[in-house]
């Protein structure tokens, strides 16, 4: 494992400096970055834990949430992290297990290689994170299912050239046995993608709406069984709650050694800030936190591997609640410690708590993680 995690190391070494020389500029402009999408995609953090016969790296649960971690701790683009891993743990990974044509299987591999680019299609502008109150829907023709709604804030959308999207087929199911995967082509006759979304913060990770206007999508580009779309959904949320908290995790420990530097260089009345009570206390809070998340992470990432789906889908509600809130706070910690220098508009600090603000958000709502978690009891 040592050996694995030193390649990988060296690799993010070698290339994240030139990522996180332009990040500011890119991230001022809200521009999404081919050119270092593509050099992430060397190796393999597109493809998730894809096998080597669908072009991933083979990689287990556990090396993939290792590699996650130093992805968070050596780039410094919150933004371009989040679209490589709404593209891998939200769409490559569920295609590749539930996409059993050959149609689905050849595209596979350019998923996996970053060739092609992945959106997510589940959010709509009036239901937010309620997915029971989608209104796209599919209807069935003689040559495969026509679609017509919205789908809204699909991360990667501008760019992307496919969407996995979600669809009523049977409105009196519900939504476990009436919502229905299909794999879009987004060049296909109507579609449209309106204009990308000025966003607070993850500006480097570009999103849109897109809408599909009568769009025929062939019997081949169905995903799964008719009506398993949100048992299928359900999944990959495990997978993005999981792991995109495991990258949380490798930048909270890249702000600790910041923060932990910083106050050492520091000084107040000819003391480094390191020995102020009131500041070591502050580090060894973050320390804590940083030490919980790994340990809520490593848990989440274990119980993939086994059976029992309530427990996988209860330990992916607790980390990414507790690790999305850990974000935003010591994200305001980090700026307390900072003062004027980190409060200036595009400094490290200023970037890094506007982009943690959507943690509580994206991957369902932490209001509705509190629900998932409640329900086992």
């Amino acid at each position: 494992m040592s050996d694995f995690i030193d390649a990988y190391k060296q690799f993010f070494e070698s290339v994240t400096p030139a990522i996180n020389t332009t990040y500011s500029e890119r991230e001022q402009a809200d521009k999404f970055s081919r050119e270092h999408w593509d050099i992430l995609s060397k190796i393999g953090l597109q493809a998730g834990t894809l096998n080597e016969n669908s072009g991933g790296k083979n990689l287990d649960f556990k090396q993939y949430g290792s590699v996650l971690r130093q992805l968070g701790f050596y780039c410094h683009d919150n933004g371009l992290n989040f679209s490589v891993m709404a593209h891998a743990l939200a769409c490559t990974m569920p295609i590749e297990k539930f996409g059993t044509s050959p149609e689905i299987k050849n595209l596979v591999k350019n998923f996996a290689a970053g060739k092609l680019i992945l959106c997510n299609g589940m959010t709509e502008s009036q239901g937010g994170s309620d997915a029971n109150n989608m209104v796209t829907t599919a209807e069935r023709t003689a040559n495969g299912y026509k679609i017509n709604g919205h789908k809204s804030f699909c991360t990667n959308g501008p760019v992307a050239d496919y969407c996995l999207t979600y669809a009523v087929t049977d409105k009196e199911k519900g939504f476990f046995g009436g919502i229905t995967a299909f794999l879009i082509d987004l060049k296909a006759n109507g579609v449209k993608k309106e204009q990308a979304f000025a966003k607070m913060g993850l500006r480097t990770a570009t999103a849109c709406r897109i809408n599909f206007d009568n769009v025929l999508v062939p019997d081949a580009y169905v995903l799964g069984q008719p009506g398993a779309g949100g048992l299928m959904f359900q999944e990959s949320m495990v997978y993005e709650k999981s792991f995109m908290a495991a990258c949380h995790t490798g930048t909270l420990h890249r702000w600790l050694n910041e923060m932990v530097d910083f106050c050492k260089k520091r000084r107040f009345n000819q003391q480094p800030l390191i020995k102020q009570q009131s500041i070591s206390h502050m580090l060894a809070e973050v320390k804590i936190d940083l030490e919980t998340a790994q340990a809520l992470v490593d848990r989440a990432i274990a119980q993939l591997n086994g059976k029992n789906i309530s427990r996988k889908i209860e330990a992916a509600a607790v980390v990414k609640y507790f690790v999305s809130n850990t974000m935003t706070k010591n994200a305001h910690a980090y700026l307390k410690l900072m003062a004027g220098e980190g409060y200036k508009a595009g400094s490290a600090c200023e970037i890094q708590l506007r982009d943690f603000m959507a943690s509580t958000s994206y991957s369902g709502t932490n209001e509705i993680q509190k629900n998932i978690i409640a329900s086992v009891f």
